[in-house]
């Protein structure tokens, strides 16, 4: 946006100003490359179409190309995209999807009420992101299928009119994390309908609401399932497992230092080498 004009034909040598403008002339195949500065309504940004299928979004430098989505919508794609290092800042709801495969790389994301909002059979691959205060990471529909690959969560919250969860899974959508660090988040992870979840190698710290009446890290419901594999869950401000579901399964790790009990279960509960420490 420094030097970009949206009357250029978006080349090298010639770059346009908004990323709405280059939606409409990029094809499949050909990759949108972001200079340093920041796109928002004030530099002409509307996001009055998708992304389309097949392009890819990439900062040329990391961190230094930073989308503002207040006053705007979300930034929906219309199919496969990949997205590389660009820094996404106060959106209602940063992403939407329904179709394809969006795989996302080193994206940071700030002070957005959702990060993604997906329905239908969409699939995320988000690798090393980074979230921060902001509200929930995902809420996930359909037979909607979102893997994280390392990355964090942080400081989100608090909202007691339950406007912050780490996400909501509903229908058949399934999550899998492996890596990740979930830390000082006012909200659950709540399983609804059909979905799974399954967590590997994890930690989640301080985990659910303070002082907005206690909850779960994870809160598991209906015909959901949960699966926790070699992850720790520290310090949860409520239970760390409310089990209300079809099928709750934890395999190694730890919980320790839960302010309620470590799981409440009123469902079907496999627990195999799992280490418990100083719960009430």
């Amino acid at each position: 946006p420094i030097s970009g004009d949206d009357t250029n034909d978006c080349s090298e040598a010639s770059p346009c100003q908004t990323l709405t403008h280059a939606i409409t002339i990029v094809e499949a195949g050909q990759t949108i490359y972001f200079g340093r500065g920041t796109y928002n309504d004030r530099s002409g940004e509307t996001f009055e179409n998708p992304v389309p299928a097949g392009v890819t979004l990439e900062a040329i430098t990391l961190g230094e190309a930073i989308i503002v989505g207040t006053n705007l919508p979300t930034l929906t794609f219309a199919g496969d995209a990949d997205v590389y290092y660009l820094r996404f800042q106060d959106f209602g709801r940063a992403i939407s999807a329904s179709t394809g495969t969006l795989n996302l790389n080193g994206a940071e994301f700030t002070g957005c009420g959702m990060v993604f909002d997906l329905s239908d059979n969409v699939t995320i691959n988000a690798t090393d992101i980074s979230v921060r205060e902001g509200g929930s990471l995902f809420n996930a529909r359909g037979i909607a299928e979102v893997n994280f690959s390392g990355g964090s969560f942080e400081t989100a919250g608090p909202n007691c009119s339950g406007g912050v969860e780490i996400g909501t899974a509903w229908e058949s959508a399934q999550i899998n994390m492996d890596g990740m660090t979930i830390r000082d988040v006012y909200g659950s992870m709540s399983l609804r309908e059909a979905s799974s979840a399954t967590i590997q190698n994890s930690t989640f710290e301080r985990v659910s609401t303070d002082g907005c009446g206690r909850s779960a890290t994870f809160d598991c419901s209906d015909s959901a399932s949960l699966e926790l594999i070699d992850s720790y869950v520290r310090s949860s401000y409520g239970y760390a497992v409310l089990n209300q579901c079809d099928s709750v399964r934890i395999t190694g790790g730890s919980i320790s230092n839960c302010e309620d009990y470590a799981i409440r279960s009123a469902g079907r509960l496999y627990i195999d080498g799992t280490s418990f420490r100083s719960n009430d």
